[in-house]
């Protein structure tokens, strides 16, 4: 069984350095338990809380065997339970999509071992095997590939400890292509011998330097080179939010056309939003699709960009106009929402003035249209990356669930794969390009201390970026952009406490015509 390690590393990497060898069972134990204790002071919805739920559970089902089976399995199962039962995991916990099946594909291995009964252990691994399964499916959907093919392995594991051999050739033969395809090759190599084994022979040296000749390190220069073009792009949105209890989701797409121009030494961008569709049935009465229909075309709207021929930001075309345009907008919307005389009146005025009228600034706008830049073209123009090779920067960007924050950010950037730009685009023609950002320890305490000093409260805060891009190399016109932001915000002052927890996913797709 292939191991699986989750955030617990991040706990033990300062002992594992000192010590040079993996923390004990007792250790992985003893520092869980702290950060259980630690982060639940703070709010049993936090997602360090819930990520070291599932990372002690899966440390007790791995070390769970016959003597400790009495103990060890119910204790993961109830760890367990909390962080897959909590209504907040999917909005806090960045890769909980894939994460949390993981957990349950080790419990479920667990108490396969822990019972003597054909038909018990027949269905934990059917257990283990769907859990398997949907954690192959649910990293994929978060672009987390590396744990992607390893699950995919414990796939094909379970199925040959199910005496399935000829399908779990097949699962592991999908591993390996899976390796192939984001250049995973020491993981690729193991899976190569293990298949050799299950097919009732040792790789031989020579078969093993032929199959890794296919695996050759593959790198790309990004080059900036846009030209005159016509835009037309589909945008989808789904914004989750924490509310009464439960997560309630806003969704809704809008078509957009656009183009960019030759402007004397320049380009300039603009993309015109059309009339947002939004799914009405995750919304209540009319009041609420009103102010959703406001969102949408509120934060979906930007000023033209202006972009140099080398590929810098400029600035932004008539932003104060553009800003006066958006607050009267703001201001019409409201008042045709409901008379001022509605006892909601208040509270609606005060939720759109918390969260939309901040956009509606010319320092906003051009803040948002620039990190949207940086991180789809900006970032990207000259730099040289090589296949599955993490690389770090740091990066000022939006404090995620705020309107207006700006935060220092530890950025990892990767060259995932080759793919077609599109459909009936040549196989290699585009790249996958990933990026995860978490803000800095020093700059939430930088922000925690400001607050502090002013009187405004204590900050809790905890966030993630990520984004996939799918973007021509040889010119940085983008196809597809997908972004995922996650947000855990507390702030308590004069004994009230109020917290903000949301996941906020957007993809844009672009088709270009001359």
């Amino acid at each position: 069984m292939r191991v699986l390690f989750g955030s617990m590393l991040l706990l033990f990497a300062a002992g594992a350095v000192a010590q040079e060898t993996p923390p004990t069972y007792e250790q992985q134990v003893k520092a869980l338990e702290d950060e259980i204790a630690r982060a639940g002071k703070i709010d049993q919805k936090h997602p360090d809380f819930l990520s070291a739920q599932l990372d002690y559970a899966q440390v007790l089902a791995r070390n769970t065997s016959e003597d400790t089976c009495a103990t060890r399995l119910p204790e993961a199962e109830a760890h367990f339970k909390i962080a897959r039962e909590s209504p907040v995991a999917p909005l806090v916990l960045a890769g909980g999509r894939g994460r949390i099946p993981v957990v349950g594909y080790y419990i479920e291995m667990a108490r396969s071992r822990c019972t003597a009964d054909p038909a018990q252990k027949t269905a934990a691994l059917d257990a283990a095997l769907q859990y398997a399964r949907d954690g192959v499916t649910g990293y994929r959907a978060v672009f987390i590939y590396q744990p992607m093919v390893i699950m995919q392995f414990n796939v094909a594991q379970v199925l040959r400890d199910k005496g399935d051999q000829a399908q779990a050739i097949k699962e592991l033969e999908a591993a390996i292509e899976m390796d192939r395809t984001f250049g995973m090759k020491s993981d690729a190599e193991e899976n190569f011998r293990t298949l050799k084994q299950w097919q009732g022979a040792d790789a031989t040296d020579a078969e093993i330097a032929t199959f890794l000749a296919g695996f050759a390190t593959r790198s790309v220069t990004l080059k900036f080179g846009w030209k005159p073009v016509k835009v037309d792009a589909t945008a989808s949105f789904d914004n989750a939010t924490y509310e009464g209890g439960a997560a309630k989701h806003t969704r809704f797409t809008m078509p957009m056309t656009g183009a960019l121009k030759a402007d004397e030494e320049d380009f300039l961008y603009e993309m015109k939003i059309g009339n947002p569709v939004i799914d009405e049935s995750t919304l209540g009465n009319d009041l609420e699709k009103k102010m959703m229909g406001l969102m949408a075309r509120i934060l979906s709207k930007l000023p033209a960009a202006e972009i140099s021929k080398a590929g810098e930001f400029k600035g932004a075309r008539d932003v104060d106009t553009f800003a006066q345009q958006m607050t009267k907008e703001i201001d019409s919307a409201l008042a045709a929402a409901l008379p001022a005389t509605d006892p909601r009146f208040p509270a609606v005025k005060e939720a759109v003035d918390q969260s939309l009228r901040p956009y509606a600034t010319p320092e906003n706008l051009i803040r948002k249209i620039s990190e949207d830049y940086s991180l789809e073209t900006g970032i990207w123009g000259g730099a040289t990356l090589e296949q599955n090779a993490w690389l770090q920067l740091p990066l000022t960007l939006s404090m995620n669930g705020t309107p207006q924050g700006i935060i220092e950010h530890q950025v990892e950037v990767v060259l995932a794969r080759w793919l077609p730009c599109a459909e009936g685009k040549p196989a290699d023609s585009c790249v996958e390009l990933l990026l995860e950002g978490v803000p800095t320890k020093k700059a939430i305490e930088e922000v925690a201390a400001r607050l502090a000093t002013a009187e405004q409260g204590k900050l809790d805060y905890a966030a993630q970026t990520r984004m996939r891009l799918v973007v021509d190399p040889a010119t940085l016109v983008p196809y597809q952009s997908e972004v995922l932001r996650y947000t855990y915000l507390a702030l308590a002052n004069k004994n009230q406490r109020v917290v903000k927890i949301a996941a906020d996913q957007g993809t844009v797709t672009y088709r270009y015509r001359k």
